[in-house]
């Protein structure tokens, strides 16, 4: 698949243009990956044992939660450093969603541990910038 075509997908069915969240979250693409995609491999966080593990997968794009840039501006040494030395070597993409992924309705974090707990989701709570995260429900 064309990784502009799977980016705009992402993007439209999360919706990630617009959608409120911290101020140091980076939602979308993070790092610029192939342009063909043929392995996705998705992931909580952007850390080095994930990108190791995506990249011994063969993945072309990594799909996290919580994406690499929390810290804000800092100097590319260290741990940040060997994170991107990998996704650079391997020429494989990031693709972060933070607060979209778990608002999300159908595949989002808080409606699926709902549904994993057994809750029939009946409805949203806690707001983040006027937008809602959570979701709660009630025991059959």
């Amino acid at each position: 698949m064309k990784s502009e075509s799977l980016l705009q997908y992402l993007d439209a069915y999360l919706g990630i243009p617009g959608h409120p969240d911290y101020s140091r979250a980076l939602n979308g693409l993070q790092v610029e990956g192939p342009d063909e995609i043929r392995k996705v491999v998705a992931a909580v966080d952007a850390s080095e044992a994930s990108i190791g593990a995506a990249a011994e997968l063969g993945a072309d794009l990594l799909l996290v939660h919580h994406g690499l840039f929390w810290d804000g501006l800092a100097p590319v040494t260290g741990r940040r450093f060997r994170r991107l030395r990998v996704l650079l070597q391997r020429g494989m993409g990031v693709y972060s969603a933070h607060l979209p992924l778990d608002a999300h309705a159908e595949v989002g974090n808080c409606v699926l541990l709902a549904r994993s707990m057994g809750l029939e989701p009946a409805g949203r709570f806690g707001r983040h910038e006027g937008v809602e995260i959570g979701w709660w429900g009630t025991l059959p």
